[in-house]
């Protein structure tokens, strides 16, 4: 995790991101759908890289959960990509594609966490100047078991997540720790979840541009 530039303000309490901030996810995500990808192609005979194309297109949809729902917990992922390969293979998937995924489920859900490079020397500095709060979105269960797994717990004062993130549920997280707006900053790598809540409520935000990302 990297700073893209140093900001000169009050500011006392980082929020960080988890999942593409902190270790890596999309990447992981990514594969799964290559894999995928691959093994339909030999069911249904049309070319990997075809079927890779519409999965993605059709993950990233307006009317994909990911999308819609502004969430990409792995259940809604796998989910997602099962409901795609069922269209793809005129409704009828096999059990082989589908206990694939079903792997592939536990597989996210269950990998040892890979810190994105830089996190580990960072955090601690931040940690030791700011008060540092853990941000993420979905499940509490999921994501306080990553937090926990990754080794990075002790750096953070609090906690906040949140089925979505918007500017609504920030706001509300603020308010009620009572942290003014201007002395917060929201860290993260997604536009649309992390960095435009936080400038729509007068907050500071840095973007880390994630290179594997879905559209949101």
């Amino acid at each position: 995790m990297a700073k893209k530039q140093i900001v000169n303000n009050p500011c006392k309490y980082i929020l960080i991101d988890g999942d593409d901030t902190l270790w890596e996810e999309n990447i992981l995500f990514r594969k799964v759908v290559s894999s995928t990808a691959e093994l339909l192609s030999s069911i249904i005979q049309l070319p990997t890289k075809e079927i890779l194309s519409i999965l993605i297109k059709e993950l990233e949809s307006d009317n994909s959960p990911l999308i819609a729902s502004n969430a990409c917990g792995v259940d809604v992922f796998i989910d997602t990509l099962l409901s795609i390969a069922n269209k793809i293979s005129t409704n009828s998937p096999t059990i082989k594609v589908k206990n694939e995924l079903e792997k592939q489920r536990l597989f996210l859900k269950t990998y040892p966490i890979q810190l994105k490079k830089g996190v580990k020397d960072t955090l601690p500095r931040l940690a030791d100047k700011y008060e540092c709060i853990f941000y993420s979105q979905g499940s509490y269960e999921a994501q306080s078991t990553k937090l926990r797994n990754s080794g990075l717990e002790k750096f953070f004062r609090d906690v906040f997540i949140t089925p979505h993130k918007n500017k609504y549920n920030l706001l509300n997280y603020l308010t009620t720790k009572e942290i003014i707006p201007n002395k917060a900053m929201v860290v993260g790598n997604s536009p649309r979840s992390d960095i435009n809540p936080a400038c729509e409520l007068g907050i500071k935000a840095i973007y880390l541009e994630n290179h594997v990302t879905w559209r949101r």
